[in-house]
């Protein structure tokens, strides 16, 4: 027969989480997506403009940037005709897709947190 040396051993067990985030899509307006963006640009000081404009002015397809305090994850890239990007806090996460066309409209919009 086959080894059996663990059998009648005590187990020992180790805590496995398991966490799965429930995905919502919904629908938007540019111009909400950039109202948003802009809340979140705001909220947390992020460079996002600044992501955009070097995404559409170089050969870089993508940007991730890491905030502290708090801890906010930003990803930039583009694909295709699109710009995706990502945003992350704690366990809140928004992903927005826009048509790259949009780029001019978005710098013109975010230009305008400083003002």
């Amino acid at each position: 027969m086959g080894d059996n040396s663990l059998v009648g051993a005590p187990l020992e067990l180790t805590r496995v989480r398991i966490q799965e985030e429930r995905d919502t899509v919904e629908y938007s307006t540019v111009e909400s997506a950039t109202a948003s963006l802009r809340l979140l640009a705001a909220k947390y000081n992020l460079p996002i403009l600044d992501a955009f404009r070097i995404i559409s002015n170089s050969s870089v397809d993508s940007i991730a940037l890491t905030g502290i305090n708090p801890l906010v994850y930003l990803y930039v890239r583009k694909v295709d005709d699109e710009l995706h990007f990502h945003v992350k806090e704690g366990g809140r996460s928004i992903r927005f897709e826009l048509p790259t066309k949009q780029m001019v409209f978005l710098s013109q919009e975010l230009g305008h947190l400083g003002d």
